[in-house]
């Protein structure tokens, strides 16, 4: 996904010649924005019917969090879990991982964030959870309301077929804003390691956006950074998993 891509818009930006195509990391393949839509058009078409139920697994959590619900915690954790785990093996491990060696990198990185919500999962749920009206409640709720509405409806307007869109819940960058959502959302529930991944996929997912002109990504640039400046006073007071 960090390749530089061979377009009008690379050239322009970029310098890349003209037939030639550059790359971030050491033996990663380079791929084009055609290619990159594709992988997510054979993957959308071989896995829809789990897509649709990640959406409604991303508005039953939220849910549960508005409505301060007690089981909020351990469905949370779960579903975001088996997000993590499914972006990380079935896109990067076996799709992506066919367009480029990247896949295989980036995959146990979401499958490590996917085993530390189980831990939060089993150990957490007894946690009491109750949400703010403060600054990061409203921006985690922004957040996720790009991820599940705002995000499909920007890659529409900029003409790519919805087909070919990534699908919220089994790829990674609006899974990425979601999950930073409702980490804001939720008070004293998920400690502070959670972050670590999401925060660094902000800056390799962002950094491709601009590559693949992807401008439903661009907000992943900031959303990382917006999310530790608002949490940055509430952080010391939180009592999370340790």
């Amino acid at each position: 996904m960090m390749s530089f891509v061979k377009d009008d818009l690379g050239s322009q930006l970029l310098g890349i010649p003209d037939g030639e195509i550059s790359h971030l990391y050491i033996a990663l393949t380079p791929f084009s924005r055609a290619q990159f839509l594709g992988v997510f058009e054979r993957y959308n078409a071989a896995f829809w019917p789990v897509a649709v139920a990640a959406f409604l697994l991303g508005i039953v959590i939220v849910g549960l969090l508005i409505r301060n619900h007690p089981k909020f915690t351990s469905v949370a954790a779960w579903g975001l879990a088996f997000m993590w785990a499914w972006t990380g093996i079935a896109y990067y491990w076996i799709y992506f991982g066919e367009l480029s060696r990247a896949g295989k990198l980036f995959a146990p990185f979401f499958l490590l964030e996917a085993l530390l919500l189980c831990f939060v999962a089993v150990n957490g749920a007894k946690l009491p959870q109750a949400t703010r009206r403060d600054f990061p409640t409203f921006l985690g709720a922004g957040l996720i309301g790009y991820a599940l509405f705002a995000y499909p409806l920007i890659g529409i307007v900029v003409g790519d077929d919805f087909a070919r869109l990534p699908m919220f819940g089994l790829t990674p960058c609006p899974l990425t804003l979601y999950t930073f959502g409702i980490f804001l959302m939720a008070d004293r529930v998920f400690p502070r390691a959670l972050w670590i991944i999401p925060l660094l996929w902000t800056i390799v997912g962002g950094a491709a956006s601009f590559l693949l002109r992807m401008p439903q990504d661009w907000l992943l640039l900031v959303s990382g950074l917006l999310a530790v400046v608002a949490v940055w006073n509430r952080l010391p007071d939180e009592q999370s998993v340790q």
